[in-house]
């Protein structure tokens, strides 16, 4: 049967402060947001039919979870220590739950997918504009998320991801020619080499450098 359109309603109200000359500043942030009628997809695997040591889905199929609903605050800041130095952070708190489902009434209680109750970051960035470093940036942070449900079958509603924090860094280099500017960038994820369970079920991916080059003219 075809499932139901999706319908929702919330209520986000936030506010910024500005201090020290506007250098530093602080987002404040309250919401309320309830959806009804979301798809989500379930699967049945080996080892819960057949009895084996397998985690291959042999089946899946839809339910329109009924009523969720998430709240929370979201705290943001961003600080302009001098003309080189930058530094930004959030932080996320959510409680959210599966308020009613009449398809699956089993599923009500239980926390959101893929919606983990804790997120925090931080991002910093150092721009050298004097010297033999002229040109040059370099970046360093980091994110945590705390563990959520992942995508479940329909007998491991508790299968959680991990606890895990990951490192990112960037090292670039811009220079002008003329009226053409041009940006090398090294990005590195998983700075750590870090591996954990994510929120889509999927191990984290090893450490990923990224080069790129873009050209603004």
């Amino acid at each position: 049967n075809p499932l139901e359109p999706q319908t929702g309603e919330g209520l986000e109200v936030g506010t910024r402060l500005d201090f020290a000359d506007s250098k530093l500043g602080l987002n404040l942030t309250y919401f309320d947001q309830t959806r009804q009628n979301i798809a989500r997809s379930f699967f049945v695997r080996e080892s819960r039919v057949a009895g084996v040591d397998s985690e291959n889905v042999i089946a899946s199929f839809q339910l329109a979870s009924g009523e969720e609903n998430a709240k929370g605050v979201e705290v943001a800041f961003d600080w302009r220590a001098n003309k080189n130095f930058l530094l930004t952070g959030s932080a996320q708190f959510t409680d959210g739950k599966v308020v009613s489902n009449t398809n699956a009434p089993e599923e009500e209680g239980f926390g959101l997918i893929r919606s983990p109750e804790n997120m925090v970051s931080f991002w910093g960035i150092y721009d050298f504009s004097e010297g033999s470093m002229s040109g040059f940036s370099f970046g360093l942070g980091a994110s945590y998320n705390s563990g959520t449900r992942i995508r479940p079958q329909i007998n491991d509603r508790w299968r959680i991801s991990d606890d895990y924090t990951m490192a990112r860094a960037l090292l670039r280099y811009s220079f002008q020619s003329g009226d053409v500017e041009h940006q090398f960038n090294l990005n590195i994820d998983n700075l750590m080499d870090d591996e954990f369970t994510m929120e889509d079920n999927f191990l984290s991916e090893p450490r990923i450098y990224k080069l790129t080059y873009t050209v603004n003219w």
